[in-house]
């Protein structure tokens, strides 16, 4: 079972993934695209795309082999729509791998938080378009999608709600 946390740059994504992993019976998948951009200082080209999404489809085959629900830290939908964006195309494969393994849920983060600089991100600007990008591709492809907003702590509230519905457990406590 994969689901997925996307949206934006610095959208409480990562922050999101780490409350459910203390939180939750889970295997997780961070973004790929941050170990992989920093090893290249920040610096890619379009074909880097293709090899990080590789790494991505990777880690995600090999978390849900283990047979627990994966919480995935953005997936291949992500580089798609950055392809997009930064270079005004795509690679066809990376999109068709993205619909082979569609996600059980999405929670979609929206820009309602404040922007945290990073030396790897891009986009401070131009947030509000790429949730809209986000929205469009999750209907397009008919996908069960919950839009997350407000604090931190209504972000979880609505994140434990939905992982109840479907059946992943909260830790036990010792």
């Amino acid at each position: 079972m994969k689901i997925l946390i996307t949206g934006p740059e610095s959208t409480g994504k990562t922050t999101i993934l780490s409350n459910i992993v203390q939180n939750f019976d889970v295997s997780e998948v961070q973004e790929m695209a941050r170990s992989f951009l920093a090893l290249k200082n920040g610096l890619y080209i379009y074909e880097d795309l293709y090899e990080l999404a590789l790494l991505q489809r990777y880690e995600e085959t090999f978390q849900l082999s283990k047979g627990l629900p994966t919480i995935c830290d953005t997936d291949l939908l992500t580089i798609v729509i950055w392809s997009i964006e930064k270079y005004e195309k795509f690679d066809q494969q990376i999109l068709k791998w993205w619909q082979e393994n569609l996600p059980l849920h999405t929670f979609l983060c929206k820009p309602d938080i404040p922007w945290q600089h990073d030396p790897l991100r891009e986009n401070p600007y131009d947030r509000v378009h790429l949730f809209q990008k986000h929205l469009a591709y999750l209907n397009r492809f008919k996908c069960d999608y919950t839009i997350l907003e407000g604090s931190r702590e209504q972000r979880f509230n609505i994140v434990k709600d939905v992982l109840s519905r479907f059946g992943i457990k909260l830790k036990s406590s010792i």
